[in-house]
C-alpha cells in the first residue's frame, strides 16, 4: 500500500526531531546530577494516558483552583505564548476576579523594580539593567515581554519568585523559596487566583508541588511534551490542542516537537560562542558570533530535499540576513537594492508587523527577531525565487506576491503543521482569479498602499489550503504536487485547491 502524504510528513518530522535531539546532546551531557534527577522525576510524573480537552475545560479547572503551575520551556517562544493565551482567557472569563502572575524570570529581591516598571515609572531598558535580567535569567526577553505588558495593561500584579542559590541543591532550594512566596500569598488572598510560570522540571510530583501547603488546590499545565505530540497520527486541525492528563493536570500542544529542541540547540550554541563580555548592552540578535545563516540554510536544505525541488545545494546559500539592521545598514541595503525611500519604509513597516521583510529576487532579508517559524517562511520565499527566476523579470507584481507568500506559508506549514491559519475574511479574490487578471494594475497599487498586506493575507490563506489538501492526499504524488506549486503561477496553484473535495479530517 503506497505511503500517504501524512505518513511522509510525519517521517520527515521524526528526522527533524532526531537531528534537533542530537544537536542538544552536548548540552545535556553537561547537566549536573541534580538536573538529571529533576528531569527523570518530571518524566516519571507525566501520565501515560490522556484525553482530548479544550481551553474552556482548562480555564474551568484553573478558576476552581487557587494556584496554577504552568511549565515553561525557556527557549521556546510558543511555550510563553501558550501561557499568555490561557492568562488572557482567564481574564476575559472572570474580568473582575483578583489575579496574580508569578514569574520565575524575576528574582524576588527585585520586586520594587518590578512594581515600578508595571506602574510605568521605569523605562524598559533601565528596568532590565536594574534587575540584571540578562545575567540573572538570560533567556529572550522578547518572549516574556508580552506577558508582562498584558499584566501592566490589565493591572495584574506580577511577583518575582526566583532566587540565586549557588549550592549543590540549588533547584530544591529554589523550589522551597518559590513555594514559600506562593504559600504566604495564598494564605493572605484566599479568594484570588495565581498563575505561575516556572521551568517545567519544577512541576514534578516531588518538586515545587511538594513544598506547597496541602490545603492549596493546584492545577498543573505542561506544554509540548514529545510523547503526547507524537502519539497522534492525525494532521493537527488547530494551532493549539489541549489534553487532559488527569483531573487537574493538562498539556498544551502548540508547536512541532523538533522546534522545541531546535530552539534549545540554537540558544545554547549561541551561549557557547559568547564570552560574557558584552555587559548590559548585550543583544542576542545583533551579535555576530552566532551564525543564524546556518539555521536558515539547514531549513532550506531540509525543505529542498523533502519537497524534491532539486535546487542545487550551492545555490541555497545566496541570501543575506540582516538582524535588527541599524540606520547605516538600512541605507546600505537601500543603495544595494536600488530601493526608493518609500519602498524601504514599506519594508521597515512590514518588518515590524511580520517580524521580517524579504526582497525578491536578491534574497535579502530584514529580520526583527530570529525564530524557527520565520526562517521556515523565509526559506519558502527563497525557494520560490530560485524556481521562478526563468519566468520572471523585475520586481514582483500583485499575483507574484500572492504566489511567493503561498510558497512561504506552505513551507512554514510543512516545518510546523501547527502554524496558525488565517481567516477566510477578504479572500473572495482567490475564488475569482479572472478579476485579478482584469484589475492587476489597480490591485498592485492597492497592495502597495497597504504595505503589501493584501497579497500577504491572500497568500497565507492559499498556502494553508494547499498544505491541508496535499497533506491529506496520496504520498506518491506529494513531491510532484509540491514542485508544481513552487514552479507554477497563481492560476495553477488555485487549480490544486479546486481538485476533488478535500478528505475530511477524522
Amino acid at each position: 500500500m503506497p505511503s500517504s502524504a501524512l505518513h511522509k510528513l510525519q517521517s520527515f518530522h521524526q528526522e527533524l526531531y532526531q537531528h534537533a535531539i542530537q544537536a542538544t546532546q552536548h548540552i545535556t551531557s553537561m547537566n549536573t546530577a541534580e538536573i538529571f534527577a529533576y528531569s527523570r522525576n518530571f518524566q516519571a510524573s507525566l501520565p501515560s494516558t490522556w484525553l482530548p480537552s479544550s481551553i474552556d475545560e482548562v480555564a474551568a479547572r484553573i478558576t476552581a483552583a487557587h494556584i496554577t503551575l504552568f511549565g515553561d520551556f525557556h527557549t521556546l517562544r510558543q511555550s510563553q505564548r501558550g501561557f499568555l493565551r490561557i492568562l488572557r482567557h482567564i481574564r476575559s472569563r472572570e474580568p473582575g476576579r483578583p489575579l496574580m502572575v508569578a514569574l520565575e524570570i524575576f528574582n524576588a529581591e527585585d520586586q520594587p523594580a518590578i512594581d515600578e516598571f508595571l506602574a510605568g515609572r521605569l523605562p524598559e531598558d533601565k528596568f532590565l539593567k536594574r534587575i540584571d535580567y540578562h545575567n540573572k535569567w538570560g533567556f529572550p526577553w522578547e518572549n516574556y515581554q508580552p506577558i508582562v505588558a498584558f499584566c501592566a495593561q490589565q493591572g495584574i500584579r506580577v511577583s518575582g519568585i526566583n532566587s540565586q542559590f549557588d549550592t549543590p541543591n540549588r533547584l530544591t532550594r529554589r523550589d522551597a523559596f518559590a513555594a514559600n512566596i506562593l504559600n504566604e500569598w495564598a494564605e493572605k488572598n484566599p479568594q484570588q487566583l495565581c498563575l505561575c510560570l516556572i521551568g517545567e522540571y519544577h512541576l514534578a510530583d516531588q518538586h515545587l508541588l511538594a513544598h506547597l501547603n496541602p490545603g492549596i488546590k493546584t492545577v498543573r499545565v505542561v506544554n509540548n511534551i514529545d510523547d503526547y505530540a507524537f502519539s497522534s497520527k492525525k494532521l493537527p486541525t488547530e494551532s493549539t490542542d489541549y489534553l487532559r492528563l488527569a483531573q487537574d493536570f493538562f498539556c498544551v500542544l502548540n508547536t512541532a516537537p523538533w522546534i522545541k529542541w531546535q530552539s534549545l540547540a540554537m540558544w545554547e550554541e549561541f551561549h557557547a560562542s559568547w564570552d560574557g563580555t558584552h555587559g548590559d548592552d548585550f543583544d542576542l540578535y545583533t551579535e555576530h558570533q552566532y551564525d543564524f545563516d546556518y539555521q536558515l540554510l539547514h531549513i532550506l536544505k531540509a525543505l529542498n530535499q523533502f519537497m524534491g525541488l532539486k535546487v542545487n545545494t550551492n545555490d541555497l546559500s545566496h541570501f543575506d540576513l540582516y538582524i535588527k539592521p541599524d540606520k547605516a545598514t538600512r541605507s546600505y541595503i537601500k543603495a544595494k537594492l536600488k530601493l526608493t525611500r518609500t519602498e524601504l519604509s514599506a519594508a521597515e513597516r512590514r518588518c515590524e508587523l511580520d517580524g521580517f521583510a524579504y526582497f525578491s529576487p536578491s534574497g535579502t532579508v530584514l529580520l526583527r527577531e530570529p525564530s524557527i517559524n520565520r526562517f521556515a517562511e523565509i526559506a519558502g520565499f527563497y525557494l520560490y525565487d530560485m524556481l521562478q527566476a526563468p519566468r520572471r523579470e523585475g520586481r514582483l507584481n500583485f499575483m507574484q506576491r500572492i504566489e511567493r507568500q503561498a510558497c512561504g506559508t506552505l513551507a512554514a506549514s510543512i516545518m510546523n503543521p501547527r502554524r496558525p491559519r488565517v481567516s477566510e475574511e477578504g479572500v473572495d479574490l482567490l475564488r475569482n482569479p479572472e478579476r485579478i487578471l482584469e484589475d492587476l494594475s489597480r490591485l498592485h497599487e492597492k497592495d502597495k498602499h497597504q504595505d503589501f498586506g493584501l497579497s500577504r493575507h491572500l497568500g497565507e490563506y492559499l498556502g494553508s489550503e494547499i498544505f491541508q489538501r496535499l497533506a491529506l492526499g496520496e504520498g506518491q504524488h506529494l513531491e510532484e504536487n509540491l514542485r508544481r506549486v513552487f514552479k507554477s503561477n497563481l492560476l495553477s496553484m488555485l487549480e490544486i485547491c479546486s481538485m476533488d473535495q478535500r478528505p475530511q479530517v477524522a
